[in-house]
């Protein structure tokens, strides 16, 4: 579709006609102008599978397709070329179902383990949000179906989701809770973004002019259009003017309605309109119509190898005390599975996104498939789906588990404990799967704990235990994936994408977390996640990046081509990576970058670059990354814009956020004197750094000082002295307006002015 044929499309769309453009045609179709051609456009979640509804249903009853592990557990991976796979399989699956528009990726921050959706976002971190949601993108895109990046923005509880405000300071919501979706946008531009419930800073997200135009379209030059979340456009008409395309869902005529009313009253100039319709037509352009040219039986067969090929991924091993895993199946002759997500597995989260799988299939009957004959594998159900025990659940655990060799139980979290539409109220397992945990400890066997869960729980009894495996929750291929893990057919290569606490208390939100139901306060600002325990010391249970292998890796040889750049100059690094131990395994190599020098408070470090690469045994690799001046900025508030301090820093590089193998210093350095812009906010102290305007500041200070005591300075007595040097520091942190109400007039608005011209001069 030519920008001419856009352009005449446009002028003979009539002022109705333009208005239902903006407004959805019932739950999950926009609508179309049959006279001139246009098709509906139908969009259906969800992030991890096609979750196409059958006519009349909103949740339950979507067509067949394939799960794929859910956001937390694709995070673990740390796999780009993995994410364009799965964006691939998506939109071939969505072609073939006749859908144009698949919503999602989420992209949304884990600000709180507490979130009832953390299972569908990726990571705490924005950085690696960022990039895995780019490759997602990339990938679906290129079938011709357009992606839905959500929840567009600070969207990180489930509690009254649709009426509360997020209060963030800027800084927090550039570094933290904008900045996924900004490396998502500028590397991939996603067909569509959607818009979240919440309010920001008192404004609904959905009317946000700031969010959606100012920075989302000016500032990143995005140019897909904006849609709204299910039921989240509070004022349509208002919701046109911060730059919103689409309402969704549809509404019949009243949205439509007020559009018209809205135009022919001058309230909204039709040339604003015209603009989020030419928006919208760009986006119709790219859509692919055709139905998928692969044959559905065969495109599910090769789907679920890849879901499998994901999950394989995904699994993180947590602890593996005395390397009891793999299991030696040699030595093991009876084996006691207990827990009924073994058998009847959590796979997937609850709400929006739950998918119909083509097939399932669960650690019971995978690992059973795979062990000799003569290897005895015993079943215990151990609780209900509710994670209920009880005597008889006990006792029969109890008994299978006596004469065992090894015992695997498999707890976690039912849907009732985190889904859509609530969040959790703590971290801690059902009190059925924790009895179940006590009681089969103390038998001395060979202990190991399966979690199916899609966000980190408390872990007081992981001493008592001998291996922890954390399988989130890992799709229809999960089952065999868990399998292939504990046999060692599999090397476990997932990396936990966000930090697990030992307990609630410790989370950076805890004190901002809670019932208000009119706003919450993200007092933590920047120090979310692992920025938060290494700023407080306080250790986790497991780091940000942490996994463990069934071989070992040593980094070596970090080299860097310049230990000073500049503006416009790029850092390479790079290390050797070797397999020292005895199989093939794939590792993660993380790089963050550590402040020395910023004059703001910052995080100790930040994740700026990643690679997973395989080796075999013994294999050496060279590993390179390149950093850019713009890794090392953050976002001062005072200037309204993102810079850096010149000086050092440190490059850091590791298996994990606290485990970090080599470090060298680099420093930054201006290319030129890089000139402040002063405001009436900027500070005395600041001011006075110029030397150009230090005499100036001197005079004034003075001047106040000598107004404030009520004496010229050759009467000062001793104490008058002391009081003087008390003001001085004071006035050091004014801002400079603070001249005109304490000058009692004297020093006025003009003055100030003229002084802030004159310092930018």
């Amino acid at each position: 579709m030519t920008a001419n044929f856009i352009s005449n499309i446009l002028q003979q769309l009539s002022l109705e006609e333009k208005a239902k453009l903006c407004v959805g045609d019932g739950m999950w179709k926009t609508n179309g102008i049959e006279r001139l051609r246009l098709k509906p456009l139908f969009l259906t979640d969800g992030p991890h599978g096609v979750r196409k509804s059958i006519e009349g249903e909103l949740i339950i009853g979507s067509v067949p397709a394939t799960c794929f592990p859910t956001a937390s557990a694709l995070g673990a991976t740390w796999n780009t070329a993995l994410m364009y796979q799965l964006g691939n399989a998506l939109g071939e699956e969505a072609r073939l179902h006749e859908v144009h528009i698949l919503l999602g990726p989420g992209i949304n921050i884990k600000r709180s383990p507490l979130g009832g959706r953390n299972f569908e976002y990726f990571s705490e971190d924005p950085y690696l949000g960022g990039v895995l949601a780019s490759a997602y993108i990339k990938g679906v895109q290129e079938k011709g179906v357009g992606t839905s990046l959500k929840h567009f923005a600070v969207n990180n509880q489930e509690l009254d989701r649709m009426v509360i405000s997020a209060e963030v300071d800027e800084r927090s919501l550039r570094e933290i809770y904008l900045k996924g979706f900004e490396i998502a946008i500028k590397e991939a531009q996603p067909w569509t973004v959607m818009c979240a419930y919440n309010k920001l800073n008192g404004t609904y997200c959905a009317e946000h002019k700031w969010l959606l135009h100012d920075i989302l379209k000016k500032e990143w030059e995005y140019e897909g259009i904006v849609i709204s979340d299910w039921g989240a456009v509070n004022d349509r008409v208002e919701s046109l003017k911060a730059s919103l395309h689409l309402q969704m869902p549809g509404d019949g005529n009243y949205s439509i309605d007020k559009v018209v009313k809205a135009v022919k009253k001058g309230n909204i100039k039709e040339s604003d309109l015209d603009k989020l319709i030419e928006d919208y037509l760009k986006v119709y352009a790219k859509v692919d119509f055709r139905n998928s040219h692969l044959e559905e039986n065969q495109m599910m067969l090769t789907h679920h190898n890849l879901s499998k090929k994901i999950a394989d991924e995904s699994i993180v091993l947590l602890k593996n005390e005395n390397n009891i895993l793999p299991l030696d199946i040699q030595e093991t002759k009876r084996i006691t599975i207990v827990g009924d997500f073994a058998l009847n597995p959590r796979y997937q989260g609850a709400g929006s996104s739950l998918v119909s799988p083509y097939q399932i299939t669960n650690f019971l009957e995978s690992l059973s498939r795979k062990i000799p004959s003569d290897t005895i594998v015993e079943f215990a159900q151990g609780y209900d789906h509710e994670g209920n025990t009880n005597a008889k659940f006990i006792g029969e655990s109890l008994e299978k588990s006596k004469s065992s060799d090894f015992i695997f139980l498999c707890v976690g979290l039912p849907d009732s404990y985190e889904s859509e539409a609530f969040d959790r109220k703590h971290l801690t397992l059902p009190e059925g799967h924790l009895v179940l945990i006590d009681q089969l400890s103390k038998l001395g066997k060979k202990l190991v704990i399966i979690l199916f869960n899609g966000a980190p729980v408390e872990m007081p009894w992981i001493e008592e235990v001998d291996g922890v495996i954390e399988a989130y929750l890992t799709g229809q291929a999960g089952g065999e994936a868990l399998s292939d893990i504990v046999l060692g057919h599999v090397n476990p290569s997932g990396k936990i994408a966000e930090s697990f606490p030992v307990k609630v208390e410790d989370t950076p939100s805890f004190l901002n977390w809670g019932e208000d139901i009119d706003k919450v306060n993200y007092g933590e600002g920047i120090f979310v996640g692992y920025r938060y325990y290494e700023k407080k010391n306080i250790k986790p249970l497991f780091p940000f990046g942490y996994g463990l292998s069934y071989t070992e890796f040593e980094i070596s040889n970090f080299e860097l081509n310049t230990n000073q750049i500049s503006e416009g100059e790029v850092l390479e690094c790079s290390v050797n990576v070797k397999n020292v131990g005895s199989i093939k395994g794939k590792v993660v190599i993380q790089l963050y970058v550590g402040e020395l020098c910023r004059k703001i408070i910052s995080p100790i470090k930040e994740l700026k670059r990643f690679q997973k690469v395989e080796l075999e045994k013994g294999e050496t690799l060279k590993v390179c990354f390149e950093l850019s001046v713009d890794d090392f900025k953050y976002f001062n508030p005072k200037l309204n814009q993102w810079t850096y301090d010149e000086g050092s820093y440190s490059i850091k590089i590791g298996q994990s956020s606290a485990d970090i193998s080599v470090e060298k210093e680099v420093s930054l350095k201006f290319q030129r004197p890089r000139k402040r812009i002063y405001t009436k906010y900027s500070t005395v102290k600041e001011v006075m750094e110029s030397k150009a305007s230090n005499q100036i500041v001197k005079y004034m200070i003075k001047y106040f000082t000598t107004v404030m005591i009520g004496k010229e300075k050759k009467e000062w007595s001793l104490e008058d002295k002391k009081q003087v040097k008390m003001l001085e520091a004071m006035l050091m942190d004014w801002p400079l307006k603070n001249f005109i109400s304490f000058s009692k007039g004297r020093f006025t608005d003009g003055m100030l002015n003229r002084l802030i011209q004159f310092l930018n001069s």
